[in-house]
């Protein structure tokens, strides 16, 4: 992550279903998804440990 923000990069990364991931994920206001082939879609900020800032993460339902 470090280096990505150091050159000003855009990513896109897969994360791994944690626990805390998982509660967001189930709190989460899941809306349709008409831009992709997923049932539906969400969004939110969360900061995973060791990360340096919270990151915007956008969740795909199928």
């Amino acid at each position: 992550m470090a280096a990505y923000l150091e050159r000003g990069c855009q990513f896109v990364i897969v994360a791994r279903k944690t626990a805390p991931l998982l509660a967001l994920l189930r709190e989460a206001e899941w809306k349709l998804s008409p831009k992709t082939d997923a049932d539906a879609q969400c969004e939110f900020t969360y900061q995973p440990d060791g990360w340096e800032k919270a990151f915007r993460f956008v969740a795909l339902r199928y």
